[in-house]
Formats: C-alpha cells, structure tokens, sequence
C-alpha cells in the first residue's frame, strides 16, 4: 500500500555547468538530497531493527517491523546533520531543525534547491523501502535501508550501490533550563602522555613519569569548564565562593560533581561524565591537532600562558568567567590551564607504573592561585573524593 507524505520545500538545483556529465552528477546529487527528504516526513518506516506490531503481517507470515515517525524525527533531530558521501568529490551536509529539512549544502561546485513531493512504498517485513520523488515534473526514484541511530543506506541505483549517511563528528551544543554549553569533539588517537624523563622539566614531579603511549577514542569534551548558571539550572542551588553565573561553579568535591552529573543525565537523556585523565591531558595538547608538537607544556596553543590561562601572575587573585582569556588551544578549549582546577574520574597514582589509589581521584589544570608550573597539561595531582577548594571546578566529557 503506498503512503502518502506532506509536502515539504528544500530550494531549487542551481548548478554552473551544463555538459553531460555535469547533467549526470546533478541527477545523482538529486537523488541523494531526495533520500534525505523523505525521512523528514510524517509516516511510518517498515523497518526490521526497530520494535513490530503484532497485527501487521509480511508476506511470508512474520511480524512487519515498522518505527514510528516518532522515533524517526528523534533519530534525525539528536543527530542535527547528517552527511553522504556518493565520491570522493561528492558530499552532502543536511541540516533538520524540528520536523524538516532547514538546509543542504554541497561542499563543490553546486547549490541546491527544491523538492516539490515525495511518495514512499515500503517493502513489508524488511529493513528496506524505496519512493520516489517528484521535481520540476521529474520522478526520482531511491531506496533506503537499515535506519538506526548511527546512520541509515541511500541507494541511487536501484540496489546496486549503496552509501551510508552519518553523523559528521563535530561540536555540539546543549541546553539545560535556558542555560547552553558547547562540547567540542575531539578526534582521538594514540600520543606520549606525561613529560619526557629528558625534558627541561625533568625535576618535576616523579607522578608525571615516566612518558608513555596512551591511545584514546573519539569524545566530546566541554569547552569551558561548568558554570554557576548551569550548575543552579541542573541542581537548583548555588556552589562557588565567587559568585557570578559565568564563574566557573568552585568549591565542589568530586562526590558533588557526581551528583550533579546524575541529575544532568536524567534531564537531558544523555551520558555525560567527567573526562579521564588521558582524555583530559590528550584535548588539552591539542587532541590530533597538535599534540605531536613540542610546544605543549600549556593548555595555550601558539600562545602564551598570559594569554590562555588566569594564574597567580594575572588573576587579580580571583578566579574570572568561563572563556574570557584572549586565546584557547587548537581545539578552542577554554581554561585548560588555569582558572579552576579540574576534577577527572581517573584514581591517582605516585607514577605511571604505579597502581592506581582508590582513595584519590586525579586533579588536573592549575587554578587561578597556580604558579606557571602548576598549570602545565601534564601536571596531576590526587585529592579525596569529599574535597573542595575555592579553585577546584571540572568540565563534563561525553562518549562520541
């Protein structure tokens, strides 16, 4: 049985050139944009990886599966953007905000606009559908598959080929009682982590040695460090000696930070927590943007530590809000170095060959009464989970 959609509007194909082959290519791109389009309707997939009605059987008796527009709409908007490939020259970003598609944007030599309807006819009991699309008074037909929260197929040949749509791993932003923060994403990968027995700083502590490789995968981690105005959206209270709603939310023990995490998740349905230790070292060198470089003794990037960080050579001994420093790292982070120290879920060690000390958790950063050498990205040190300082914060991490 066909089902029919809602019509919705994209904007028209606009392309510079019109040989053959460019004609092709723009029949494809049509196609793919097509794909896109059709899950922002109001319908139900027939689709085996998600839950079945009991009363709706397929040809060969078996239960069809079928997701609901629901569960397609939460699928699309959690993820935001979605992009396929179809060449190595041939990609697409599709941006959805509420039920729609708000945008396209092909990274080349071509705009796009415009899709007037669309009809789909699922295959009962499988995880597979094809429709069509009606354009300038053209019909395009595609197929698509195996919708799950990681992506989903498009076929522009009829089952031939078959390319996937995902996610593009980039920042994200949330919103919790009117307050939004940004993660930033951060590309994961094998580096040397603690400081080279060799090093100028060799004197320093024995617990930063001796360096090693770490491999981490892919996360998010949180620009800045947690805020007082976040904090009191998520816990209905206030924390910190410096009050402010950009200050970054102080006096808190990891037990707090604990706390406020599970409340976090619970209203937003997500899984945030507090970054490890290598996680945290590894984003505040730069994640694959640079931590091969020497020139990682600071959260700082190319700069300075005056211009990254709030320590005891420029605070005015206070800390000062989330951000403000004139610089972040390569990844944009914010108060890596300095401002407040920050909690992480990792057990602290008298070195990296050590066993780990479940009675302490690691801290990491240096604060706004740090000296210089405090607030370099390989400095740790432990603390008892019920402790709190007035230059004592943390920032939230999130798995990819």
């Amino acid at each position: 049985m066909q089902t029919k959609f809602a019509r919705y509007k994209l904007s028209t194909y606009l392309c510079s050139r019109t040989t053959n082959k460019h004609k092709t290519t723009i029949v494809k791109r049509f196609l793919s944009l097509a794909a896109y389009a059709l899950l922002t309707a109001t319908m139900t997939f027939s689709l085996a990886a998600c839950g079945g009605s009991d009363d709706d059987e397929d040809k060969d008796g078996g239960a069809k599966e079928t997701m609901t527009k629901a569960q397609i709409r939460s699928i699309l908007l959690s993820k935001k953007e979605w992009t396929v490939e179809t060449g190595e020259d041939t990609r697409y970003l599709f941006a959805f905000e509420e039920n729609s598609v708000m945008k396209a944007i092909y990274a080349g030599a071509f705009n796009m606009q415009t899709y007037e309807s669309w009809d789909i006819t699922p295959k009962k009991g499988d995880n597979y559908a094809e429709g069509s699309v009606v354009c300038e008074e053209s019909t395009l037909l595609f197929h698509y598959r195996n919708m799950k929260e990681s992506g989903f197929q498009v076929s522009l040949d009829g089952g031939k080929s078959w390319y996937d749509a995902k996610v593009d791993f980039k920042n994200e932003i949330f919103t919790v009682g009117g307050v939004s923060f940004t993660m930033v994403a951060v590309e994961g990968d094998t580096y040397l982590m603690g400081i080279p027995s060799l090093y100028a700083y060799s004197h320093l502590p024995y617990n930063e040695k001796p360096q090693h490789e770490e491999t981490v995968g892919d996360f998010y981690i949180g620009q800045t460090e947690v805020t007082q105005a976040l904090w009191k959206a998520v816990m209905s209270n206030s924390m910190g000696e410096f009050k402010g709603d950009k200050q970054p939310v102080e006096q808190v023990s990891y037990n707090h930070c604990m706390t406020f995490i599970a409340q976090l998740n619970k209203m937003t349905g997500k899984k945030f927590r507090l970054p490890t230790e290598e996680e945290w070292e590894y984003a505040a060198k730069g994640g694959k943007k640079s931590h091969k470089k020497e020139n990682t003794t600071y959260a700082c990037g190319q700069y300075s530590l005056d211009w990254t960080a709030w320590y005891v050579d420029n605070s005015g001994n206070m800390p000062h809000e989330v951000g403000t420093t004139k610089y972040g790292n390569e990844l944009n982070l914010r108060d890596m170095s300095g401002n407040v120290w920050e909690w992480t879920s990792s057990h602290a060690s008298e070195n990296y060959e050590a066993p780990r000390d479940h009675r302490y958790y690691t801290v990491r950063g240096g604060g706004w009464k740090s000296f210089a050498s405090s607030c370099r990205v390989t400095t740790r040190m432990g603390q008892k989970p019920d402790y709190l300082a007035n230059d004592l914060g943390f920032r939230l991490a999130l798995d990819k």
